[in-house]
């Protein structure tokens, strides 16, 4: 019942209050799987990575292989940009329990920040086959297929010179992605200036 409520707590914002008393039911029952859990996630929500990844790996020597545990260690790391490490907790939780959505979710993110489009997609396209309208995953998926690219955008600007001259500015820009690191982006314009046309990429 006080995990519960300290889980509550947690969820509601009050994180320090939430936090000591887990703390507190840690030390009364250091053996018990929920309550290293919920602190492990309680101290992530405080920003206390390091803490946190510590009751992951505490829930971990209690019941190895759990899929909740593994998912609670990679979401941390990830936060904490120790991307390997998150990647491979998912990637065991993901194995122990292969329906886990928020998992696969959390993995493509993950990827995603390392650079890793086509595997991060490939993840939360795995999510959609099962849930088609999963609201989380079709955003990850939009970002990603954004990030990716290629994009192509128009533009048309017009405005006038202290003399009253008209000028006009038509072009594109864009960018397609080259796998890691990162992506090429361009640039191209045509000025009209006193109908003198000029061209500058």
């Amino acid at each position: 019942e006080r995990r519960r409520i300290a889980d509550s707590l947690a969820k509601g914002g009050g994180l320090d209050e939430a936090v000591s008393m887990l703390k507190a039911l840690a030390s009364e029952f250091p053996d018990d799987f929920e309550v290293t859990v919920s602190l492990g996630r309680a101290l992530s929500w405080a920003g206390d990575y390091e803490g946190s990844v510590a009751q992951y790996d505490r829930a971990l020597t209690l019941r190895p292989g759990n899929p909740e545990a593994l998912s609670g260690l990679g979401r941390v790391l990830s936060w904490a940009g120790e991307y390997e490490g998150a990647v491979e907790a998912y990637k065991k939780s993901i194995e122990a329990d292969p329906n886990d959505r928020d998992a696969r979710k959390g993995l493509s993110r993950t990827l995603w920040w390392k650079g890793e489009i086509d595997a991060a997609l490939k993840e939360v396209r795995e999510v959609l086959s099962a849930s088609p309208t999963d609201e989380e995953a079709l955003d990850i998926e939009e970002r990603l297929r954004d990030e990716k690219g290629p994009r192509l955008r128009a533009r048309y600007l017009s405005s006038t010179d202290s003399d009253s001259n008209e000028l006009k500015i038509r072009g594109f820009s864009g960018y397609y992605w080259t796998g890691r690191p990162g992506r090429v982006t361009f640039n191209l314009d045509f000025y009209e200036a006193s109908s003198q046309w000029a061209t500058a990429n």
